[in-house]
């Protein structure tokens, strides 16, 4: 279709863009209406055509006949009634570069060429579908490398893997070949792959033999899946007073020692000792406690003073241990084994009377905080299943 345009506010009307057009009027008659004017060039679109389709990108070529500006329109839509326009300079060789497509997407073109002396025609070119991204054109399911075990506890473990392509895990995993559990990576982000892997499990029970298999899924939907693993969880640490029962003379000094066993990869530790305020004194100050070997000599980090009430009889003692990394992924600390925590500096009152009085751990949330009082906490932040037994303080007469 080939028409004659006659007033430069006519083609910027149908382009919409700036046209420099030299020795073109902006008003009075046409050229066909002026004998002494030569007739219209045929002004044509040849070679349309779209080019270098990738996911989001694509280039339109094409030529005129005679220079012109060129208008592309595009849309999703065949009918071209929701468009996006783009427009050339005055030439014969035309070239667009379209980008930000949609991937997987079917496009709709037309192209408008407008000459300085008013003559315009359009075309429309063959539509060109975008690919799909490079990920949902894999052929091949992930393969599963390097599954690792670390940070076992009693109650809680992490496994990691390596995969050869963007995926993302989903690890089944019980105390049978049947398993009946499972976790998956990333719940709350159902678009994310990676590489490198990492679950941790929580919720196992002590001294029992778990069996797992690794999936991983890629953006393609195509899983691969690893062989079967297994670990074993340990066994519940002890958390207890060194000595059980202590022998006292009223009136007398002495050193109530906590004692931790079996151990691993311990974190962080909160104590809470109930005690009777009216028959012990916990002295505190700087003097009055001392942190044991299972904190000096294993990467202590932080050992907090403790905070006594004596109102209530509570002590609450706090302590954490330097965790080592493996990328972003905590992976352990050195407080492995067993040996003493504390030592603290207490005294029998005086009139205290000759009976057994009980030292205990608290074991439920009595401050609120909805942790338990005494707690256990793994590399992860995660508490730890641990067995605790308390002590006697038994008064004696004075020799």
């Amino acid at each position: 279709m080939q028409t004659r345009v006659t007033t430069f506010a006519a083609i910027l009307l149908l382009s919409g863009a700036a046209l420099i057009a030299q020795g073109c009027g902006i008003s009075g008659t046409g050229a066909g209406d002026d004998p002494a004017q030569p007739d219209p060039v045929d002004l044509q679109i040849s070679d349309l055509t779209a080019t270098t389709v990738t996911d989001t990108s694509a280039l339109v070529t094409w030529m005129t006949s005679s220079p012109a500006i060129g208008v592309l329109r595009y849309g999703v839509n065949a009918t071209l009634n929701v468009t996006t326009s783009l427009t050339t300079e005055m030439a014969t060789t035309h070239s667009i570069s379209l980008a930000s497509l949609s991937p997987g997407t079917t496009y709709h073109y037309r192209v408008q060429a407008l000459t300085a002396a008013g003559d315009t025609t359009s075309q429309r070119g063959a539509p060109f579908s975008t690919e799909l991204p490079h990920a949902l054109r894999d052929t091949t399911a992930p393969e599963i490398s390097e599954v690792s075990v670390t940070a076992v506890t009693s109650s809680s473990t992490r496994i990691a893997w390596q995969t050869d392509d963007h995926s993302r895990g989903l690890l089944t995993y019980g105390p049978t070949r049947g398993y009946g559990q499972s976790a998956v990576e990333y719940p709350a982000d159902p678009g994310k792959y990676s590489h490198g892997h990492s679950l941790v499990l929580t919720g196992l029970t002590p001294e029992t033999t778990y069996y797992f298999m690794v999936q991983a899924t890629n953006p393609a939907g195509l899983t691969g899946q690893s062989q079967e693993h297994s670990f074993t969880t340990r066994r519940a640490p002890t958390l207890e007073f060194c000595t059980d029962s202590l022998e006292v003379v009223p009136g007398e000094t002495f050193t109530l020692s906590l004692c931790l066993a079996e151990i691993h990869d311990l974190a962080g530790i909160a104590v809470t000792i109930a005690y009777d305020p009216q028959a012990i004194e916990f002295l505190g100050g700087p003097t009055g406690y001392a942190p044991g070997e299972i904190w000096e000599d294993r990467s202590g980090h932080m050992f907090m003073a403790p905070k006594i009430d004596d109102l209530r009889g509570r002590v609450l003692i706090e302590a954490t241990w330097t965790i080592t990394y493996e990328g972003d992924d905590a992976a352990g600390t050195e407080a492995d084994g067993e040996g003493v925590f504390c030592s603290l500096t207490c005294r029998l009152a005086a009139d205290a009377p000759l009976a057994p009085t009980p030292i205990s751990l608290l074991l439920i949330d009595q401050n609120g905080d909805g942790q338990p009082d005494t707690r256990l906490l793994d590399a992860h932040r995660l508490p730890i299943e641990f067995a605790a037994r308390g002590a006697w303080v038994l008064p004696q007469a004075e020799d």
